[in-house]
């Protein structure tokens, strides 16, 4: 956006013409220019043109500048306007604050530079308020499905379905790759249904060993295991009411299995350690990004618990079956990113929409989110570029030896750099062993797991990696 154009229209007020001359002669060089010699006139102008800033003196005839301001903004609060005074004293300045003037300029004005510099900046600074609210407003209008919809297919099918059924009580699978927005759909049926007034819940059942899930999920009584220090609700209760999101159901164990599949069918849970049962009304949504008919015939699942689950399955396609959505949901990031940053809004050069477009996004929408906030944090400029893009995505998944340099990073930028650096190197050596890479990183798996899905990082990428460069041998 420039702020030193023809497309913002200034008007200068005072009785002098010396003053609106000298004015006049030099901003109609970067901006359009009009003028008015009393203050009954430069209000008419104001009422019927859309100007982007009012430069005013204070004492002249008639109306006067301060009358003036006031009258402006009681119907343009948003008009910036300056106050320029040869007899200007604390108490006129302040009187001139008071009513809505944002720079007070004291005459005789020497130096232009500035009076040029002020206006920029001033416009500037209200371009960034009304981009910021305009933007406040579109990610508050439906932001989750901004999100995920596009122009694709299967796409428009997945939320017709959505649609039917957000409003009826009934059990969701959810089935797709990691980061195609699985937990993002969930939420959506969830705010669309007449339980949104009521928690929406979410769990990620891989990330919790089985014991630690059961307690997460069932609650557990005081000195039921050891560090039970207390009475603890469960997530079943804390969703009473609302909806309990289970993501990775493929993960647990048949034990557990069987405990979740009586809690579903009885609406009833019994606490670690305790002796009764409690009453539960929650809507469920599960999510897995495996087949749970494989995993069923393989003896991993429970068959009983995969039919009172899989009532209604909606299939989310992965981002290159929809790469006409790519670009969408690329510019829906931007909007995002540039308004949590406070910074003006970006645009794609067209060598970075090229690369976008054409990646292979194995980590879906996940991996295009985390890359355009990356790409939003790290450009100076206006203009987002190949070269501002992570390395893996303008050089695909190869290993970068290289050093990095955090010198323009803050603590966070540069920590979350080196740790998705860092996990893609390890995963890569082991080829998606997660048990290896917790041993060779001293952390434990759930802890691995999490900070994957906070970095964006899909395990089942570096496993299908090392399967298809075995397939090439």
């Amino acid at each position: 956006m420039k702020f030193k154009s023809k497309d913002h229209r200034i008007l200068i007020v005072d009785d002098d013409r010396y003053t609106l001359e000298l004015l006049n002669e030099f901003l109609s060089e970067y901006y359009m220019v009009e003028q008015s010699l009393s203050g009954e006139k430069a209000l008419e102008m104001v009422n019927s043109s859309d100007y982007q800033m009012v430069i005013t003196d204070l004492m002249m005839p008639g109306m006067d500048g301060l009358e003036l301001i006031g009258k402006i903004k009681d119907k343009r609060d948003d008009l910036p306007i300056f106050v320029i005074s040869g007899s200007a004293n604390v108490t006129t300045a302040v009187q001139a604050m008071k009513a809505g003037a944002e720079e007070l300029i004291l005459k005789p004005l020497t130096d232009m530079d500035l009076v040029l510099r002020l206006i920029e900046r001033s416009l500037k600074q209200r371009w960034l308020e009304e981009e910021n609210k305009r933007l406040v407003d579109l990610l508050e209008e439906n932001t989750h499905i901004h999100q995920m919809q596009g122009n694709s297919e299967e796409m428009r099918r997945a939320f017709e379905i959505m649609e039917r059924v957000a409003p009826l009580d009934m059990t969701v699978l959810l089935t797709g790759e990691t980061g195609v927005g699985k937990s993002l759909l969930a939420r959506i049926i969830h705010e669309h249904s007449p339980r949104r007034e009521k928690s929406f819940v979410t769990v990620n059942c891989g990330a919790l060993t089985e014991s630690l899930l059961e307690s997460t999920l069932f609650g557990h009584k005081k000195g039921s295991f050891t560090g039970a220090v207390k009475d603890q609700r469960g997530l079943f209760e804390e969703a009473d009411g609302g909806t309990l999101f289970l993501d990775e159901i493929s993960e647990t164990s048949r034990a557990f299995q069987i405990k979740l599949l009586n809690a579903i069918e009885q609406q009833k849970i019994r606490k670690v350690g305790d002796d009764k049962e409690i009453n539960v009304d929650v809507r469920m949504i599960f999510a897995t990004n495996r087949n749970l008919k494989d995993e069923v015939e393989k003896g991993q699942f429970r068959r009983d618990l995969f039919f009172r689950i899989n009532v209604l399955n909606i299939r989310i396609p992965a981002l290159r079956e929809r790469r006409g959505d790519i670009l969408i949901l690329a510019s829906s990031f931007l909007l995002e990113f540039c308004h949590k940053n406070k910074l003006p809004v970006k645009r794609l050069s067209d060598d970075a929409r090229d690369i976008l477009q054409n990646f292979t996004w194995e980590g879906n929408i996940r991996e295009l989110r985390n890359t355009i906030e990356y790409a939003v944090v790290m450009t100076k400029g206006e203009m987002i570029t190949a070269g501002n893009l992570p390395s893996n995505i303008t050089r695909g998944k190869e290993s970068d030896d290289k050093e990095f340099d955090f010198s323009d990073l803050s603590y966070r930028e540069a920590k979350e750099m080196f740790e998705r650096n860092y996990f893609d190197k390890v995963l890569s050596e082991n080829k998606g062993n997660v048990s290896l890479t917790a041993k060779q990183s001293k952390l434990a798996r759930q802890f691995i797991y999490r900070k994957l899905e906070g970095l964006g990082l899909d395990i089942d990428e570096y496993r299908q990696n090392c399967t298809r460069s075995q397939h090439e041998l």
